[in-house]
């Protein structure tokens, strides 16, 4: 193979996995909201939430500047 498809190849297996921990973390979450773990009552200054615990930041980690913040917005 030439170094080219080599390289979309890696591109494209890096992207795959990528994608399933993303799926991963989506299923958790989604499972926390669906077991009622993630409801925060509402107080005078904020409404009800029932999202407050947070997996992960899909948007935020694919446009990542560092590694610092690529590791903060990882599995929060």
């Amino acid at each position: 193979m030439t170094f080219l498809l080599r390289a979309l190849y890696l591109i494209a297996a890096i992207n795959i996995k990528v994608l399933t921990l993303f799926a991963g973390f989506t299923s958790m979450e989604t499972n926390f909201i669906a077991s009622g773990q993630g409801y925060t009552p509402a107080t005078k200054d904020q409404p009800e939430c029932f999202n407050s615990i947070r997996q992960i930041y899909m948007t935020d980690v694919l446009s990542q500047v560092s590694w610092t913040d690529a590791v903060t917005r990882w599995n929060i």
